[in-house]
């Protein structure tokens, strides 16, 4: 059994049990930050009469019990009762989603995914307005004129679904791109330590997806932003909605690599125009989408009225979900 021992539970009773059946990779408390009622509190939740818990002796008075897909869920329980929720959580996309998902495809009552269709959504980030910003023009950091490299890349899957790596290939022909980790000839240590070089050097990075799936967009996209450089995007996702406005460029919006290299060399000889795309960062920030979930999976617990069961929530989550053929148009536009 694991759980946390020692505690005050004085009005353990007054709140709904959501109980964590695995872990989140390393993550004991799935990225909610706390255990207990701290995380409903800590998160400011509209409603926050809820535990999490970790100890499996806690399954007979849970309401939810949520089970990372890609860990080992074993032993698998069944519901204490029809009112008892079974939550789906994963943050990978179906090419990398492990047997688990079809093997236990009938015994979830709730989605927590990525996806924007998941009854709780869990992007990698998400933007919020801020209610006070400076609207004076962003003035940048380092010169373009001082950023001697054009593109960089930082990959450590070299072949993926997605076919990424045929795309760089072709761009490369029409403009410099730097490779750094396994996929490249180039190495720095850390991610912080490489994009830290990176926005001193480059002018675009390329935030490209190992898989073309819906609403498919990781950490790759999201963390340029913190950084003076431009991401250049692949990803079957609508980034108008999950990232800053103006603040990349998609390769879908050009005819093919010949045409993407063409706007990137305008981009590095027009300061004017380079800028424009670090404009509005200022006035989003992101928020804890880990934290507003579980306040939402709250939310959800105490509404009595909720009764779900998926029949195959693998079908759900694999079918359409990824766009093989908008990947061959891809990749034969990079043969032009």
């Amino acid at each position: 059994m694991i759980g946390r021992q020692n505690e005050d539970r004085s009005n353990f009773t007054n709140n709904k049990v959501i109980l964590l059946w695995n872990t989140f990779y390393q993550n004991r408390h799935f990225g909610a930050g706390a255990f207990g009622q701290e995380p409903f509190r800590r998160n400011k939740c509209k409603v926050n009469t809820c535990s999490l818990e970790t100890d499996r002796r806690f399954l007979i008075n849970a309401t939810a019990v949520v089970f990372h897909i890609r860990n080992k869920m074993t032993p698998f329980p069944s519901h204490v009762n029809s009112r008892q929720l079974f939550v789906y959580f994963l943050r990978e996309a179906p090419p990398a989603t492990y047997g688990n998902s079809p093997r236990y495809r009938t015994r979830f009552n709730v989605t927590m995914t990525y996806r924007s269709d998941s009854d709780i959504p869990v992007p990698i980030s998400r933007y919020v307005k801020r209610t006070e910003v400076t609207r004076r023009k962003y003035t940048l950091k380092y010169r373009l004129s001082d950023k001697t490299g054009y593109v960089v890349w930082l990959v450590s899957h070299c072949r993926t679904s997605s076919k990424r790596e045929q795309y760089v290939s072709s761009l490369a022909k029409y403009i410099p791109v730097d490779v750094y980790g396994a996929c490249g000839k180039y190495n720095c240590s850390t991610n912080i330590v490489c994009m830290t070089s990176f926005e001193r050097k480059y002018k675009f990075y390329l935030s490209f997806e190992n898989s073309y799936c819906r609403d498919y967009v990781t950490e790759k996209y999201y963390k340029t932003l913190k950084y003076e450089i431009i991401p250049i995007v692949y990803g079957r996702a609508n980034y108008s909605k999950l990232g800053l406005p103006n603040s990349y460029v998609n390769i879908l919006d050009y005819r093919s690599p010949k045409h993407l290299a063409r706007h990137l060399k305008f981009l590095s000889r027009n300061e004017t125009a380079y800028v424009t795309y670090f404009q509005t960062r200022r006035l989003w920030k992101s928020v804890n989408v880990l934290g507003k979930a579980f306040c939402d999976l709250c939310e959800l617990v105490h509404n009595e009225s909720f009764r779900r069961i998926y029949s195959d929530v693998h079908k759900w989550w694999i079918t359409d979900a990824c766009d093989l053929n908008t990947v061959k148009n891809v990749i034969a536009s990079a043969t032009e």
